[in-house]
């Protein structure tokens, strides 16, 4: 598999995400899609 196909947003995306737009730093919308995952694995 191609590496370009393996993400489901392009770097410019992320960039000039909504979260980014708002102030928030890319660290910390990092942090809170990685808690947001872990919730969703625990929730089952």
């Amino acid at each position: 598999m191609e590496n370009a196909n393996r993400f489901y947003f392009t770097k410019d995306q992320l960039a000039n995400s909504p979260s980014r737009k708002c102030g928030i730093d890319q660290a910390k919308e990092l942090s809170y899609r990685q808690q947001a995952a872990n919730f969703i694995q625990d929730m089952g």
